[in-house]
């Protein structure tokens, strides 16, 4: 039977997400933290679905959550 872990690795589930000053931090709940650059992550969540960003970065993304990173992205995607 699959537990959700595999040779003793444990699932990380990302726990909070936040924009500051240019970069999305993702907070995990082994008490690690992610930085990504926000706009990079929000061009990749134009360029692929949902699905894909999931299974590529490990967590769910919206830019529409952080005021003007939505448009800022689809101008850079569709100019």
């Amino acid at each position: 039977m699959f537990d959700g872990m595999q040779s003793g690795q444990m699932f990380k589930i990302p726990i909070s997400q936040k924009v500051i000053s240019g970069m999305l931090l993702v907070n995990w709940s082994d008490g690690s933290t992610t930085k990504y650059d926000a706009v990079d992550m929000g061009v990749e969540w134009f360029r692929m679905s949902n699905d894909a960003f999931h299974d590529t970065y490990g967590f769910n993304f919206n830019p529409h959550e952080w005021p003007g990173l939505y448009e800022k992205c689809r101008s850079i995607v569709y100019p």
